[in-house]
């Protein structure tokens, strides 16, 4: 009010050409939201939002907050200036908002809707985990008999069997831990960490069946184990080493970690016949540390071509195939959130909301910023890169090309939240 007031110079109108756009714009990005959005993809969707909306043409009879089409109709601004003018215009929009007025796909409400059904179907489970009879957890004497003994005990013990039978006895890899590849050097403390997790897992599976089906005492670790899988989690003390979807389950968890403990005992194999590792694709998101794995390629190429780390930039590339020469990495396992690869245009596109799954991805460190390749129809975006759909951490960022007329989407690429993620749950 004190910068209107001022620009004003005592008249009751201004025109909006000279209101302080740019500083309102600043206060609501900087002051009102600039502590809370941490992600500079984020925040840069947010000067676009701001930037669209704070703006002197919003002032127009023909403005609309969501860049719908002209003959659309929806969400076109009233003509009055009054508050009332605009509490009318708001109850008299459809009852049903569409997903388009965000910029997202027509089937983003249904995948909503699917994430919120299985949100409850795991409280109902909770809930009947709570109620099914005995709350207690049940010591030796009372497990032998059958007639006393809890539902939710006898689901427990039968879960933590089949996992037996599915986690292998140990891990078979031969990594030199003294190597001066920092390739096999990273792959070795991969093995190790992985061994670590497999035989705690398996060390809690028995001592759970020993506490439930014998004559073992119930220690307080395994009640924690037993109290974290009967609410549908993953214990704390099995996922500490890596970062995991905030959606897996005991089961998928358990799945993931074999799926794992096989992609290193795969590379170790093939190291054993082709004597590379990168030859091949990789599965980055299977790694415990995929940072590192990274860091180990660039020292591994700064070392061959004889320049400094900070000279090397890395580059991301869709649809890579084999490398000959084991100079970048072919990476599987890869989606796509919020837009759609076209394979043979070789760029993004408008997409739906659901998660699709890329080609090989080619991950090299090369000097400088590297020539763009960019048709007259196309835009380079900056696409973040993180290790699940959670979205945590920024992992990489790639950029790539993209279909600069949008076809049926409204919102502008700096307004679409699209993203890759290295892991995916099969």
């Amino acid at each position: 009010d004190e910068l209107v007031d001022k620009l004003a110079a005592g008249r009751s109108n201004l025109a909006p050409q000279k209101l302080p756009w740019e500083a309102l714009r600043s206060l609501i990005c900087t002051t009102c939201y600039g502590g809370r959005v941490d992600n500079e993809f984020d925040l840069s969707i947010l000067h676009s939002l701001l930037s669209r909306i704070f703006d002197p043409s919003s002032y127009s009879l023909d403005f609309s907050p969501v860049p719908l089409p002209a003959d659309s109709g929806l969400l076109k601004l009233p003509e009055g200036r009054g508050a009332d003018a605009f509490l009318q215009w708001t109850q008299s929009l459809p009852e049903r908002e569409e997903p388009a007025w965000l910029g997202l796909s027509a089937d983003s409400d249904v995948l909503l809707l699917a994430r919120d059904a299985e949100k409850t179907l795991d409280e109902w489970q909770e809930l009947l985990n709570v109620y099914s009879g005995d709350e207690r957890l049940v010591d030796s004497a009372l497990v032998r008999k059958e007639e006393e003994v809890p539902r939710w005990t006898k689901t427990i013990v039968s879960m933590v069997e089949k996992w037996e039978q599915e986690l292998p006895a140990d891990i078979e890899t031969k990594f030199d831990t003294k190597s001066t590849d920092a390739i096999i050097r990273c792959l070795s403390r991969e093995s190790a960490i992985a061994s670590n997790v497999l035989q705690l897992v398996r060390t809690d599976a028995r001592s759970i069946l020993a506490c439930l089906k014998a004559d073992a005492p119930l220690t307080n670790r395994v009640r924690d184990v037993i109290a974290d899988l009967r609410r549908g989690l993953v214990p704390k003390t099995w996922s500490r080493n890596h970062k995991i979807s905030s959606l897996l389950k005991p089961d998928s968890w358990i799945r993931d970690l074999v799926r794992r403990i096989d992609h290193l005992s795969q590379l170790s194999a093939r190291l054993e016949q082709e004597g590379n590792v990168l030859l091949q694709s990789v599965w980055l998101g299977g790694l415990f540390y995929p940072g590192a794995f990274l860091t180990a390629l660039r020292q591994l190429r700064a070392r061959s071509q004889k320049v400094p780390l900070e000279e090397l930039k890395l580059r991301v590339r869709i649809g890579g195939g084999e490398t000959k020469d084991g100079s970048c990495i072919i990476v599987r396992g890869c989606c796509l959130h919020g837009a759609r690869w076209q394979e043979e245009k070789r760029r993004l596109t408008c997409g739906g909301s659901q998660p699709s799954l890329l080609p090989a991805l080619s991950f090299s460190w090369e000097e400088g910023e590297g020539e763009r390749e960019q048709g007259e129809e196309e835009v380079a975006i900056r696409v973040p890169m993180y290790l699940t759909e959670a979205r945590g951490d920024v992992f990489a960022v790639a950029e790539l090309r993209a279909e600069r007329r949008m076809g049926d989407c409204v919102i502008p690429w700096s307004e679409v939240s699209v993203a890759i993620s290295l892991w995916f749950e099969e």
